[in-house]
């Protein structure tokens, strides 16, 4: 909620500067057009060019050229003359390819896929804000011995920082926030079936990278985000009612190599592809019984590789 208050009051800021710009362009041309009006000419044009050259002679007044006005904190222009867009909506389905390794135990692999869909407020060398949700699903299995893995994935990252541009060449976001993370899974070895429910929240911190409009309506870009864990918890399901306490983990992450198509020089409307890969593991537990005997669920480590295709809109 707070991100939508940040893009009304940037909008009407954005209004008010402009609106002062226009006003003290017109105050700076009617003084200039005074003072012109008001100053006698001393002399023909010809012979302040002459005076101009002679060092001996008596002064000559010289037009002098005026620098042009520039604010790098102004908004960009795009070639129509408009305010770029800094408001981008996008939603879109994902497939990868998991794969999952318990710490002592078998792999399993297989496909997953789910949607996504996301908002970000990305105003050029102004404060960035941005929210993110993911989910998708399926199952891995394991061809050498008698066990499968299904998989419920959910993500949700919420997002602050800010927004380095040079216009219409490059844009760089460099953010941190909030996370969390949910994976159910439902384990079967053989007729036994157990399930896990992980919940962890964690601090994303991250960079994004983008090259404007390459040929007028392409862009890349390169994301880059490190994930490590606050809070993760697990929970599971026969053993009612108890949540147990897992170590943290700080090697997580994700890289996105995103791929952007406008469908026209408005800017508004776009289509993108992103391949992605992202590492990730769940750490051991910590809790012991009053033997002082561990409970021992392993860590799991995770790797998804695949792609996000996404339809958005800025305005």
């Amino acid at each position: 909620m707070h991100m939508f208050f940040v893009t009304i009051f940037t909008g009407l800021a954005l209004s008010l500067y402009s609106s002062e710009g226009k006003t003290d362009l017109i105050a700076l041309d009617s003084s200039n057009a005074q003072s012109e009006q008001s100053a006698p000419s001393k002399a023909p044009a010809a012979r302040m060019r002459t005076a101009s050259k002679n060092t001996t002679g008596p002064a000559a007044k010289v037009p002098v050229a005026r620098a042009p006005i520039t604010d790098t904190n102004a908004p960009c222009l795009n070639t129509d003359g408009k305010i770029d867009p800094s408001s981008y909506v996008q939603f879109g389905a994902n497939y990868t390819w998991t794969w999952i390794k318990p710490k002592g135990l078998h792999s399993t692999w297989g496909n997953t896929g789910g949607q996504q869909v996301s908002y970000e407020y990305k105003s050029p060398n102004r404060p960035y804000g941005g929210v993110t949700f993911a989910w998708r699903s399926g199952n891995t299995d394991n061809n050498d011995d008698n066990m499968e893995r299904s998989l419920c994935y959910i993500d949700v990252q919420e997002r602050i920082g800010y927004t380095l541009s040079q216009c219409q060449k490059w844009t760089c976001s460099l953010f941190t926030g909030f996370g969390y993370r949910h994976y159910g899974e439902d384990v079967t070895s053989g007729p036994d079936l157990v399930t896990f429910e992980y919940n962890e929240f964690y601090v994303p911190i991250g960079i994004l990278l983008e090259a404007k409009k390459m040929n007028g309506r392409t862009s890349v870009g390169l994301n880059a985000i490190w994930m490590p864990q606050a809070y993760p918890t697990v929970k599971i399901v026969p053993l009612q009612g108890a949540r147990w306490i897992l170590t943290n983990e700080w090697a997580n992450f994700r890289v996105e190599f995103p791929i952007t198509w406008h469908f026209s020089q408005k800017y508004h409307g776009y289509l993108s592809v992103v391949p992605l890969f992202e590492y990730w593991t769940d750490g051991e537990t910590t809790a012991k019984t009053e033997l002082g005997t561990s409970l021992n669920i392993p860590s799991n480590t995770y790797m998804f590789a695949g792609v996000n295709l996404n339809f958005g809109y800025c305005f």
